[in-house]
């Protein structure tokens, strides 16, 4: 899947306005550095939603800095997936695992089970654009364990895009679709608006170089999850040399 796609987990998209500019500056001016790491989170999020991922990244790097400066573990863990993601949207995918590497230590010290289920699931992207299939399909499997585990379905959901852009890319047009359509069924589920229109978005583009693989795909049940996920790792697992891909 080409970069400039929708996101998985993605932010409600919204422009810069003063008052964010003023939340920061007020926080500078007062020394709070705790407001002050919030609102330059804030601002980057708002950025990296507007693909000025380069500011973003500026911006996090300033969150980042306080974060660890206030000792504040969790939110170091929070920005360091930022980090990996805005890294994974502009290609650089061997960094996005590095940055996503640091939270998912963090969030299992902190044994904070939600965030570390979502960060399986960004890291997991990461490695799928490495081309590490195998890494990537592990990846998987452990965030759906933990989505299920703590009843997040909006990642368990989200978690379905990962296999389903490799498959895509690899014109495993049929089972891409049913990834694709296990994210909307469970977004729709959620009434996750946004998050169904994304996995439709994908879906279309399987339409558009097969529609028979849209009309005759259907809803995995449950009980089919493990060998959709297993035939993820068979299809696409690539035939590597002995060099490194990165």
């Amino acid at each position: 899947m080409a970069h400039g796609q929708p996101s998985a987990c993605t932010r409600r998209a919204r422009k810069v306005t003063s008052g964010d500019e003023e939340r920061l500056a007020f926080a500078s001016e007062t020394g709070d550095r705790l407001g002050e790491g919030r609102a330059l989170g804030n601002l980057a999020n708002l950025h990296a939603d507007m693909g000025e991922t380069q500011k973003a990244i500026d911006l996090y790097n300033k969150r980042l800095k306080i974060a660890r400066e206030l000792d504040d573990r969790r939110g170091e863990a929070s920005v360091l997936g930022n980090l990996g993601d805005a890294y994974a949207d502009i290609g650089e995918a061997a960094r996005a695992v590095r940055f996503h590497e640091k939270p998912l230590k963090l969030f299992r010290e902190l044994r904070e089970r939600r965030c570390e289920g979502i960060t399986l699931v960004n890291l997991a992207r990461a490695h799928s654009l490495l081309r590490n299939t195998a890494t990537a399909i592990d990846l998987v499997e452990q965030s759906l364990q933990i989505c299920r585990e703590v009843g997040d379905k909006r990642c368990e959901g989200a978690a379905f895009a990962v296999p389903g852009d490799a498959l895509f890319d690899r014109g495993e047009l049929h089972a891409a679709a049913e990834c694709y359509h296990l994210w909307e069924n469970i977004s729709r589920q959620l009434g996750d608006r946004r998050a169904e229109a994304n996995a439709l978005w994908r879906a279309s583009l399987v339409e558009c170089q097969d529609p028979v693989a849209i009309a005759f795909s259907s809803v995995p049940t449950p009980s089919l999850t493990a060998g959709l996920l297993r035939r993820f790792l068979t299809v696409v697992a690539p035939r590597r040399s002995s060099g490194s891909c990165c």
